[in-house]
């Protein structure tokens, strides 16, 4: 398992291969804590990689900006203390959430 802590959360890559892009994904779950209880995300990058180290060096670093940019404003109204920036995920009907 390849895993970090960054202000304050919990990364871990998890990265897969497309077989159809012969390629792998990088994808991080991302963990917190809210108080009393933990919150987290699971994250799918729409970069691909040739080697899965790549993959997991890419999802911890973009896992890392992910938390910069939803830390970077608390009193934002779009990023409240339960809503960690879940109305800037895009969702299509055949892919996961993406950043």
């Amino acid at each position: 398992m390849w895993s970090r802590m960054y202000r304050d959360h919990i990364l871990m890559a998890f990265p897969t291969y497309d077989t159809a892009a012969k390629a792998w994904v990088p994808q991080a779950d991302i963990t917190w804590f809210a108080g009393p209880s933990r919150k987290s995300t699971f994250v799918r990058f729409s970069d691909r990689c040739a080697r899965e180290r790549d993959a997991v060096t890419c999802a911890l670093s973009k896992a890392q900006g992910w938390i910069d940019l939803h830390l970077r404003d608390p009193s934002d109204k779009a990023v409240g203390p339960n809503e960690r920036g879940t109305d800037r995920l895009t969702i299509s009907k055949n892919e996961p959430a993406r950043v």
